[in-house]
């Protein structure tokens, strides 16, 4: 009975490390694309330094100019889910208009940019060809990118989807602003052919309290898109609306929500996040150690899933088996049924 207590500690201490501890670096790209120098954010986990053989996901959280998108992202992603810690870019915009929106084709809305030129499609290769690149030479990463934006954030990261989809794997698009330029959004996506995506997406989208001409309808022809057949064939699609939050209260709680639908989607189903593991693993050249295949072990343990505990653990005996620790652990948890 002691030893198990003792291996219950340690598992305990192996889940709960996560919880604390970070480091954000401040950098600068000289961008040939954008002819400027642009600014980034880059956060850490705090095990990251301390298990340098562990490769991550990673966040990329735009309009980080409000520095508060950033640290909300960052911080929230601790307490969801903390075995699977996660990279966070914060990509700061000092014009959103000219760097998410695409170009326009109403005159009424060179009025509303206010004699701005859109270019978002430069804006895009900026991000694939210069940011991912360097995050992904510079930092250990594993390929599932999440792509994070509100408003015209979220009009850019559906522009990505529509434009380049294997840029991002997952979106979370927080009250769009689908009215832009006539609904020309709802336009692309209608012309859009979902079928081409090579591999499945998660497409997160939330509504506020909008009162905003068109804002509202937007939005709404957008989740009625996403719901037919062919999107449903390769989009996981998921929509909430915040009936009362206001267009800029509405990011916390669908940050939230939205990385939980997204965890439900790729690690709640126990066979559906062991083979994403196995994927990476297959694929991706990504080594998965016994302490983390223990912390996974233990997430379940506290919702007091202990048979998806043990089959995590046997799935890890498979991996090794010679692993003292990981029988020892299976015994464990058995004694909980």
């Amino acid at each position: 009975m002691i030893f198990k207590k003792k291996l219950w500690i340690i598992g305990f201490l192996l889940f709960s490390q996560h919880l604390f501890g970070q480091n954000i670096e401040h950098l600068k790209i000289q961008s040939d694309i954008l002819g400027e120098e642009r600014e980034i954010m880059v956060y850490t986990p705090r095990l990251y330094e301390e298990s340098p053989n562990r490769k991550y996901e990673v966040v990329y959280v735009f309009d980080a100019q409000a520095r508060q998108y950033f640290d909300f992202v960052h911080s929230s992603l601790t307490f969801l889910n903390p075995s699977v810690p996660m990279i966070v870019v914060g990509i700061i915009s000092e014009n959103r208009d000219v760097d998410f929106l695409p170009k326009y084709n109403l005159p009424e809305t060179a009025k509303f940019l206010r004699g701005e030129t859109p270019k978002a499609d430069l804006f895009i290769e900026y991000i694939n060809t210069e940011v991912i690149q360097y995050i992904e030479k510079n930092y250990r990463t594993l390929p599932t990118r999440i792509a994070v934006g509100h408003s015209n954030g979220g009009v850019f990261i559906t522009y990505c989807l529509i434009e380049k989809p294997e840029i991002f794997d997952v979106y979370l698009s927080i009250s769009p602003h689908l009215r832009y330029d006539g609904m020309q959004m709802i336009k692309r996506l209608k012309e859009f052919a979902p079928t081409s995506i090579k591999e499945e997406k998660f497409y997160y989208m939330c509504k506020g309290n909008e009162s905003g001409v068109n804002w509202p309808e937007s939005i709404n022809a957008a989740k009625e898109l996403f719901l037919t057949r062919d999107y449903q064939k390769n989009i996981h699609f998921i929509y909430n609306d915040f009936e009362n939050e206001t267009h800029g209260s509405v990011f916390a709680p669908a940050v939230l929500r939205g990385f939980k639908e997204y965890f439900k989607y790729q690690f709640y189903d126990i066979d559906k996040m062991i083979q994403y593991y196995q994927d990476l693993s297959d694929n991706y050249d990504y080594h998965i150690n016994e302490n983390i295949i223990v912390e996974l072990a233990f997430e379940r343990s506290w919702f007091n899933q202990i048979e998806d505990g043990i089959k995590i653990l046997n799935w890890g005996l498979g991996k090794y088996p010679d692993s003292e620790a990981i029988k020892n652990y299976i015994e464990m948890f058995k004694s909980k049924l």
